[in-house]
């Protein structure tokens, strides 16, 4: 009994130092993170603090797209040629890992919008018709 808890124990840390160490990863990877710029009252440090529709790029996903997706990058709604298809498969890869990730089942559904939270938002707004008075009088 005990070895057990000793164990949960040193997992837990072993998972809070990894997340730690994750976080530190992402932090350095964050382009820009260092940038400066001039004020009337002098040079100040950029804090980047809107996340909401754009976060910053980040060095190591950005190398990811350039030398693995970008390389084949091509037109979803296409279904004639490899690049096509290999882009269709990294969609619907990412649409997997993103219900993984966020404990969706399989009657959830998640939809790319394209452009952001805004995009999302006024998709959100059509598909419930929103726009429409009578509606939203309800």
């Amino acid at each position: 009994m005990q070895a057990e808890q000793e164990k949960r124990c040193t997992v837990k840390r072993i998972t809070i130092k990894y997340k730690k160490q994750l976080l530190q990863y992402i932090d350095s990877n964050v382009i820009g993170k260092n940038l400066r710029f001039n004020t009337p009252w002098g040079s100040r440090k950029i804090i980047y603090a809107d996340y909401t529709a754009s976060g910053r790029a980040v060095a190591f996903i950005e190398q990811y797209m350039l030398s693995i997706v970008l390389p084949y990058y091509a037109n979803t709604h296409s279904e004639n040629n490899a690049c096509a298809l290999q882009t269709t498969k990294f969609r619907e890869g990412a649409r997997t890992l993103i219900k993984r990730y966020v404990n969706a089942n399989n009657d959830d559904v998640i939809i790319f919008t394209g452009s952001g939270s805004t995009a999302a938002i006024n998709k959100l707004v059509n598909v419930l018709q929103l726009k429409d008075e009578k509606v939203r009088s309800k």
